[in-house]
Order: C-alpha cells, then sequence, then structure tokens
C-alpha cells in the first residue's frame, strides 16, 4: 500500500544521533547535523518494499541521503559510480549516509533505493546467482548440444535433465520454443542465433530466480518511477 513518508528539517527529526560504523571504507563519522533550511520532502513510498532516499546538504557540508530505520540502501543503476567512502549516522528513526562533497562530482548515491532489510539478503542471492551465470559458472548452468538431427525437431539442440532453458539477453523472454521431452533431458528447436544467447540453469537456480525476480522489479520500479527516470532495461 502506498503512503507518504515526510521529512523534516530540524533537531526534532535527527536528536539523539548515534554513530554506527561506516557502510564501507570509511568508520570515522563526523557529527553531521540537517540544515535547518532544508525544505520538507514528501515522497511516494511503499513501506512494505523500498523507499526512496532523501537528498540533502549536512551541516558540515557533506552530502546526505536520508531513509527510514528499517531500511538498507540497495544498488539499482550500477552506472552511476558509488562514493569510495560512506558514513553512516542514525538520529531517531532515521539513517544518513554520508559522503565527502569533493566526491560529489564524481559520484553519488543516486544509483540506490532504500530496501526493507528483511529483503536484501534475497536480493542479494538473486543478484550472486544471476552474475554466476551470466560467467556460466557449472555449479548452475551446462551448455545446450547442438545434435546433427533429430526426427522431430528442426535446428535441435539437447539440454540435459535438471536444468531450464535460461535467456541470458531477456531478448527471448515471452518466446516459447518447440521441444521434446526425451530421456536424459529436453531437445529444442533453435536457431543458431538463439542458441548463443541461451544457456541451461540448473532447476533450483531457475526457481530462485522465478521467486525473487518479482521482488526486484517492484524495487526497480519504485526506484525508476521515484527518480523520474527511464529503466535502462528498456
Amino acid at each position: 500500500m502506498n503512503k507518504n513518508l515526510q521529512i523534516y528539517a530540524g533537531a526534532s527529526i535527527l536528536a539523539g544521533a548515534v554513530v554506527v560504523g561506516g557502510v564501507a571504507l570509511n568508520s570515522n563519522l563526523p557529527k553531521n547535523e540537517l540544515k535547518e533550511s532544508m525544505p520538507m520532502e514528501t515522497i511516494a513510498v511503499n513501506f512494505d518494499v523500498a523507499v526512496i532516499p532523501v537528498k540533502t546538504e549536512l551541516e558540515d557540508g557533506q552530502i546526505g541521503y536520508v531513509i527510514p530505520e528499517g531500511f538498507s540502501l540497495y544498488q539499482v543503476d550500477k552506472n552511476i559510480a558509488s562514493p569510495e567512502k560512506l558514513n553512516i549516522t542514525i538520529r531517531d528513526k532515521y539513517t544518513v549516509y554520508s559522503y565527502s562533497p569533493s566526491e560529489y562530482m564524481d559520484c553519488s548515491l543516486d544509483g540506490y533505493i532504500g530496501v526493507k532489510s528483511e529483503y536484501m539478503n534475497s536480493l542479494r542471492e538473486l543478484d550472486y546467482i544471476k552474475t554466476e551465470i551470466s560467467l556460466g559458472n557449472p555449479e548452475y548452468t551446462t551448455d545446450l548440444i547442438k545434435l546433427d538431427h533429430h526426427d522431430v525437431i528442426i535446428n535441435p539442440y539437447f539440454l540435459a535433465e535438471g536444468y531450464e532453458l535460461y535467456d541470458l539477453t531477456d531478448i527471448y523472454e515471452n518466446i516459447v520454443f518447440p521441444y521434446v521431452r526425451e530421456e536424459g533431458g529436453t531437445v529444442y528447436g533453435l536457431t543458431d542465433e538463439e542458441a548463443s544467447f541461451l544457456i541451461g540453469v540448473s532447476n533450483s537456480a531457475y526457481q530462485t530466480i522465478q521467486q525473487l525476480d518479482p521482488l526486484k522489479e517492484e524495487i526497480e520500479n519504485i526506484y525508476y518511477q521515484g527518480y523520474e527516470k527511464t529503466s535502462s532495461r528498456s
């Protein structure tokens, strides 16, 4: 359910700050304070999943991003360079991520969204599996084998039992290829070009992707709508 998260400037919301360790490389945190002149921000939020961070300038001149307690930063747009040093300050029910303004011209946290912390392990698992698949890790993948001929299938490719056909590019995501189940696996009818973008993925990895992809897609949609950006997926 969509609600509004209102973040106001001033000590009333950020009083009693608790300093915790750095999220990346730096654990030496300044006593950051939000500038009193910071305007109120209203953000569309799905509190069940994700929130767009509020970007602001802190009292000491650092760049800050504010998200509610119980959310963690998750990178959606990896084309935006991240700061090398990132500090965390907890204030009441909010977390402030900050970094030096000297890094501002080259990087930002605009590629991130705040995700409910309970979902972070699932997202990390999904990203890890997809990365290993793209690298052809044999723990998760197997190659298609082109056959010389088949009695039913034209231009046949064999996929061993225990694996699902997986599209590495999303080009063929909604295409159903002709196939025949056989002992030991499945024979698919594919053009050589199609086969070059497809791979076999273990049943367990495939099921994990099917279960977690909708969560990631929802988070990405919130991110692109919240930042009013065009998705790099399209």
